[in-house]
C-alpha cells in the first residue's frame, strides 16, 4: 500500500502503526516479525555494495520531522519494540527518496530509492 506520511513516500506490504504524533515529530512502527531484513540503498559509493543485511529484525521505527523546511527522518532497525534495541539507525531526507518495504516470505526487502 502506498502512503505519504509527513512527506515520506512509503510503499509497504506491512501494517503501519503510529506510536507517537506530536507537534514537531512523529514515530511510525512497522512490525516485521523477527525476519532477515535486506536493505538496498540506491546511490551508495561505488566501493560499497548496494545492500546491507540485518538478521532477526523485529520492527522498523521511523521518526519523522514535522517541522517546516525539515524533511529529515531517522530509520531505526529494532530487535524488539524498544528504541534501545536498535541494531542500526540512519538518517534520510524524505524530500529526496522513497522507501518500499516488501514481504518476501522468509525475509523482508527494504528498498530506498532516490527521487527523480
Amino acid at each position: 500500500m502506498k502512503n505519504n506520511i509527513y512527506g515520506l513516500l512509503l510503499d509497504t506490504d506491512f501494517e503501519i502503526r503510529t506510536l507517537r504524533d506530536e507537534a514537531s515529530d512523529a514515530d511510525i512502527l512497522i512490525p516485521l516479525g523477527e525476519r532477515t531484513l535486506n536493505i538496498e540503498m540506491e546511490g551508495l559509493p561505488g566501493y560499497l555494495g548496494d545492500r546491507l543485511q540485518s538478521c532477526m529484525a523485529a520492527n522498523i521505527l521511523i521518526r519523522l520531522s514535522k517541522e517546516k523546511g525539515n524533511a529529515s527522518a531517522t530509520v531505526h532497525i529494532l530487535r524488539s519494540i524498544d528504541l534501545y534495541s536498535a541494531m542500526l539507525n540512519f538518517e534520510i531526507d524524505c524530500s529526496r527518496c522513497s522507501i518500499s518495504i516488501i514481504d518476501e516470505g522468509y525475509s523482508v526487502l527494504m528498498r530506498i530509492k532516490q527521487s527523480i
